[in-house]
């Protein structure tokens, strides 16, 4: 996507457009909002310099807010209009203090106690966005956005919005009032809005902007694995929101990254700008530079413009790497991991072995949360007894540095004495033992002649499933399909010879109609299957959901089909869209279950009956596999002579 920096985007059913980058004014006058760095950063001379070189180069927009420097970015922005003639399209915001121990909220009326303020200070009667600059949970949304509608209809802004929300809070000021933008830090190393704010911003029609596009530095490749940081840079003045960066991962993908600018002949700034600028659903994107040369990546991103591969192969920088040989993938591959879980999964439905439902700890304020899977098997002719217990965290902002979202631990236990055995990674176990199972049961659920199969995600998972449901059926056709294009099309090409090249559908509906077998593996919250787009005799395996609050199908598909689960208890709490075509009065409940797995398994209850049913198996993920896996990998690791043995 090549242009300049004014070109525009639309923001949403408004007349609202904002130029693709802005320049980030924080630095003038102070350090971002910090009273304790006000007077600090560019001086106005520097500043003013900077507007200067940022005007000559194309960027027309200023981005500020009443408490950067303490009103001292605003005053210098004041001053450039006033002495240059010119007036550049503003956006400014309120909520911080303007100095230390001073008010701060979004009160309504401060909101227009703020606001004149900064108009005076900009010396201008109207700014283009006004922005809510935080999350105020001591006053209700309608009454802070009441006040935005106000200066709104009094032609003092032209549009306003919020930054630092989430999803949830986003969504609750869309149900209070018309916020039509939305600012948030944004990278390649700070991915979180992903998952559900960049979604809801595409539903709804909310500009999203990105602050921080180099990660306060790090994108810049001025820091460096194992040397101190430079003096003056972020990292040693405000080092704070960036400080979980400094990991060797995330020097791992910096040094890809490197790589790939310098194949491009571009710096690895100019690399991550363009990342973001060829990502549609980025409406703008704030540079915050401290010198006019930082100005040069701009034009570096729009001047080599990301095609969708490109960016996939840029993503892929950060992506975890892979286990390569001597680690799990040798220890554990699909084939003996699925006659693990056919083993596992039938013995436990005969009453060999025991698991309760999984804990789960969500701390409010955690970057992510912690769940606690223990499992027991008992003794069996050619094994002893055995404890288990996952323990594994999930950080949805784990990918931007380089490591999966799931990090924990399997450790198994002597089932006699409850010695510790063995600690494996969980991210390795989760990975292959969710697609083995997948794989268990479409060989028992799916129909012989299955021929095409469609993957709804692109991800991990999805990944692991296309490389171990290939073996199951004599496919000819794979589909693949992801909101964003790039990632199905990195999932396509590293699929290696299939026997059935993947194929990029342009929707999920054209992905599933006529599929024979199904996999959805996201973490959707809203069904990204209908049950219209599904075939007589379809099977489908719903993986990637595993919470209450998440769903992957509507619950027409539910109601419709035939389904099996890995486990009912797991079913009853944790399905979200189980519990809600009961609450819709589309099933009755779990009689609608026509057997778990394991059952089929063990040739206690039937399977597929004929060729024209709809089967769906729900996998939410059992204790009892990754026990099983756990094993089987601890087993041919010390055949193979892999791992490391330790004396406890």
């Amino acid at each position: 996507m090549s242009g300049t920096p004014e070109g525009e985007r639309p923001s949403g059913p408004s007349a609202l457009t904002v130029s693709r980058i802005a320049l980030g004014c924080g630095n003038f006058g102070g350090i971002g909002s910090a009273p304790e760095f006000f007077g600090a950063g560019l001086t106005e001379d520097q500043a003013l310099a900077l507007m200067d070189a940022a005007w000559q180069s194309g960027i027309t927009h200023f981005d500020t807010a009443d408490a950067y420097g303490g009103g001292r970015s605003e005053q210098a922005i004041g001053r450039w209009i006033a002495s240059r003639g010119v007036r550049p399209r503003l956006t400014t915001k309120t909520f911080n203090p303007m100095q230390a121990g001073a008010d701060h909220g979004l009160k309504p009326e401060r909101i227009a106690r703020q606001l004149r303020a900064s108009l005076d200070r900009l010396g201008v009667g109207r700014v283009d966005l006004y922005l809510a600059h935080e999350f105020d949970p001591g006053v209700p949304l309608p009454e802070s956005l009441g006040a935005f509608d106000e200066a709104q209809t009094g032609g003092l802004i032209g549009a306003y919005g919020v930054s630092n929300f989430d999803a949830p809070q986003l969504a609750a000021a869309l149900a209070a009032g018309t916020p039509q933008a939305i600012q948030n830090s944004y990278s390649l190393l700070a991915r979180q809005d992903e998952p559900d704010l960049l979604p809801l911003c595409a539903r709804r029609q909310v500009a999203y902007l990105a602050f921080s596009p180099l990660a306060g530095g790090w994108l810049t490749g001025k820091y460096r694995r194992g040397e101190p940081f430079p003096a003056g840079s972020r990292m040693t003045q405000r080092p704070e929101p960036y400080a979980e960066l400094a990991t060797g991962p995330t020097f791992d993908g910096l040094d890809r990254l490197a790589a790939i600018a310098s194949s491009r002949g571009t710096s690895l700034a100019g690399l991550a700008l363009g990342w973001l600028l060829a990502d549609e659903r980025i409406s703008q994107v704030v540079v915050g530079p401290g010198r006019p040369e930082h100005l040069a990546p701009v034009g570096e991103a729009l001047e080599h413009p990301l095609t969708g591969e490109e960016r996939a192969a840029v993503e892929s920088a950060f992506e975890p790497e892979g286990r390569g040989e001597g680690g799990m993938g040798a220890a554990l591959p699909p084939q003996a991991c699925a006659e693990a879980m056919e083993a596992v999964l039938a013995e436990h439905a005969r009453g060999g072995s025991f698991m309760p439902l999984r804990s789960v700890m969500m701390p409010p304020g955690a970057a992510g949360f912690l769940g606690l899977m223990p499992s027991w098997r008992g003794s069996q002719p050619d094994s002893a007894a055995v404890f288990a217990l996952k323990a594994v965290c999930i950080v949805p902002s784990n990918p931007a540095r380089g490591l999966d979202a799931h990090q924990g631990l399997v450790a198994l236990f002597d089932g006699e004495t409850g010695q510790p055995s063995a600690v494996l990674d969980a991210s390795a176990i989760t990975e292959v033992r969710t697609a083995a199972v997948t794989a268990v049961a479409t060989r028992v659920l799916s129909r012989a002649d299955a021929r095409t199969l469609a993957i709804i995600g692109a991800g991990t998972q999805a990944r692991a499933h296309l490389a171990a449901l290939l073996p199951v059926r004599e496919f000819e056709q794979v589909r693949l399909y992801a909101p964003t294009e790039a990632h199905a099309r990195a999932l396509a090409e590293g699929a290696g010879d299939t026997g059935a090249e993947p194929a990029v559908a342009s929707s999920a509906e054209e992905a599933l109609r006529d599929a024979d077998v199904v996999v959805t593996a996201t973490n959707s919250r809203e069904p990204v299957l209908c049950r219209d787009w599904l075939k007589p005799g379809a099977h489908v395996n719903a993986v990637g959901a595993s919470t209450p609050r998440a769903r992957e199908l509507d619950t027409a598909t539910v109601a419709a089909s035939v389904l099996f689960c890995d486990s009912r208890e797991s079913l009853r709490h944790e399905a979200g869209e189980f519990r809600l075509a009961i609450a819709e009065g589309l099933i009755a409940g779990e009689e609608h279950v026509r057997a778990e797995l394991g059952e089929v398994l063990a040739g206690t209850a039937p399977g597929r009956r004929d060729a024209g049913e709809l089967t769906l198996f729900r996998s939410l993920g059992l204790a009892i596999e990754d026990l099983a896996a756990a094993e089987t990998a601890v087993a041919a690791a010390r055949a193979a002579g892999l791992g490391t043995e330790v004396v406890l």
